[in-house]
């Protein structure tokens, strides 16, 4: 196994009712609280009643394995990743899996708004060559929406 640093991000589609989902997404963090500091691996998941953001950091055979099991999970579709590539640092490196519950549509107007609005419109685009963008405005999501963390 390489000990070099890799970062995988993908956009996802829910399949779990809404009503469903707050239950399911404490379930993830869980396991992602348990599993994730045993490999090194850190990273956040957004999610907006039916989207999914993650991006995961740690050693390239760990995020492999991950994402073999993100891909077999049934709460969620169209998996897409859009960043698959080595790391220099870890653009999250406090967190185990930081999980950020949030609906746009409940966001305060202001900055908080315009980054998930950006976003989301970015998801929803499913196109696979922003990485870079999409980092850094994950990286600027992440630092505003302290106040949603679950």
């Amino acid at each position: 196994m390489t000990a070099d640093l890799w970062r995988i991000s993908y956009f996802s589609t829910s399949t779990v009712p809404l009503r469903d989902l707050p239950r399911e997404i404490r379930a993830i963090a869980a396991i992602a609280e348990h599993n994730n500091p045993l490999h090194a691996i850190t990273g956040i998941l957004i999610y907006d009643h039916d989207r999914f953001f993650q991006t995961f950091e740690g050693a390239h055979d760990d995020l492999e394995r991950l994402m073999q099991s993100v891909q077999r999970d049934p709460r969620h579709e169209h998996i897409t990743r859009v960043v698959d590539e080595s790391a220099a640092t870890r653009a999250f490196p406090d967190t185990g899996m930081a999980v950020y519950a949030v609906e746009i549509h409940d966001a305060p107007q202001g900055e908080v708004y315009d980054l998930l609005r950006r976003l989301w419109w970015r998801l929803d685009q499913r196109d696979p060559s922003f990485g870079d963008d999409l980092l850094g405005l994950t990286r600027s999501t992440a630092r505003v929406l302290q106040h949603f963390r679950i």
